[in-house]
């Protein structure tokens, strides 16, 4: 069967099942990088959290020196750092 305009014929498109141990592995592989993605979403997030809520508490109290953006974000580190070895203790 031909189809005309594009030029395809049916009979050259192969159709590939995975086997259940290729399917496996492909879940293993995106259940691994959904994990580690989401363990670098939980340690960027605190961390830019606190540097932004500490550049807007400088500037609000009109510090010269930024002493909130160092102690929110030295803050945060800390608590993202306990939350990673939290997670990794856990699996």
């Amino acid at each position: 069967m031909k189809i005309t305009g594009i030029g395809l014929n049916l009979s050259d498109i192969v159709w590939e099942m995975e086997t259940p141990e290729e399917s496996k592995k492909n879940n293993e592989d995106i259940s691994a990088y959904s994990k580690y993605s989401a363990l670098a979403y939980q340690v960027i997030g605190p961390v830019a959290g606190g540097v932004i809520g500490g550049r807007l508490l400088d500037n609000y109290l009109d510090k010269k020196t930024p002493i909130f953006t160092i102690i929110f974000s030295s803050l945060m580190i800390v608590v993202a750092l306990y939350n990673l070895i939290k997670q990794g203790s856990k699996n």
